[in-house]
């Protein structure tokens, strides 16, 4: 939970920005170590800069690079 938490944290920094918008941003992390299981998604609202519970996405083991296609359909 701690690298949960840290990967959150960063997001959240690196967004900062987008408090502007009010429209809610999807947000994939890889997680790794014990306990982790892969992919996970939530939501970000820049209005009031908080998260949605994470969710696991996808099972995957250790996923250290994620990228999105430029199309927005492939992770």
């Amino acid at each position: 939970m701690k690298i949960l938490h840290h990967l959150l944290l960063s997001i959240l920094f690196t967004s900062s920005f987008l408090w502007v918008t009010a429209k809610p941003l999807t947000v994939f992390f890889g997680t790794g170590g014990r306990g982790a299981e892969g992919i996970y998604q939530a939501t970000f609202n820049p209005a009031n800069g908080k998260f949605t519970p994470a969710e696991l996405a996808a099972k995957i083991g250790s996923p250290g690079f994620l990228a999105l296609h430029p199309n927005g359909k492939i992770l």
